[in-house]
């Protein structure tokens, strides 16, 4: 069964966000994998940089964020979709796009599993004392994940990932656009 990572495409012409203040606390967004009592939403802006137009730019129902970790912000639709089955793996949280009157959602995954990765076949930087750094290519021990989850796991906690077909399968169903899946390594897996 496969591990996929979903996030938002983005190309010249399709709308992507930026955050709309300096992020005084990077923190604040490594929030995945548990549910949040208390949000506060956030501002974000359309990626105008490169003279990109905004009159110009797709809007597909899933949007690139790329000042924050979490990278995947979803429209109204994407939401009463994938809230009716996913309610318990999901949460769904208000942001505010300036350019849109849109409601938008940032999508905290609320299931983190702390033994989906396998840390001696995946790839990490070095750091310069010989530690283990920033997660390059993640290997994931696909015995500790249960089918048809979507989860994240503490050393990358704003990925979104499902194992099994359940989330892209409602994705493509229901024909929402701008989403990417990326398939991931599973130990003994020839992918």
């Amino acid at each position: 069964m496969s591990v996929y990572q979903i996030t938002a495409k983005t190309g010249e012409n399709i709308a992507s966000l930026l955050l709309d203040r300096d992020l005084e606390r990077f923190d604040e967004f490594l929030f995945a994998g548990t549910q949040l009592n208390k949000w506060n939403p956030i501002n974000l802006k359309l990626n105008l940089e490169s003279g990109r137009k905004a009159e110009s730019l797709i809007f597909n129902d899933a949007l690139y964020v790329f000042d924050i970790g979490v990278n995947l912000v979803v429209n109204e639709k994407v939401k009463n979709i994938l809230i009716v089955e996913l309610k318990d793996q999901l949460e769904f949280l208000p942001v505010n796009i300036i350019e849109s009157s849109e409601t938008w959602y940032l999508i905290n995954v609320i299931n983190s599993i702390k033994s989906a990765l396998n840390r001696d076949k995946s790839e990490f930087r070095t750091r310069r004392n010989g530690s283990k750094g920033a997660l390059m290519r993640a290997v994931f021990s696909g015995q500790d994940i249960p089918a048809d989850t979507i989860f994240t796991f503490p050393e990358s906690p704003w990925n979104l990932l499902s194992r099994g077909n359940i989330l892209k399968g409602l994705i493509e169903k229901n024909h929402l656009t701008g989403f990417e899946f990326i398939r991931c390594k599973i130990d003994n897996d020839p992918l």
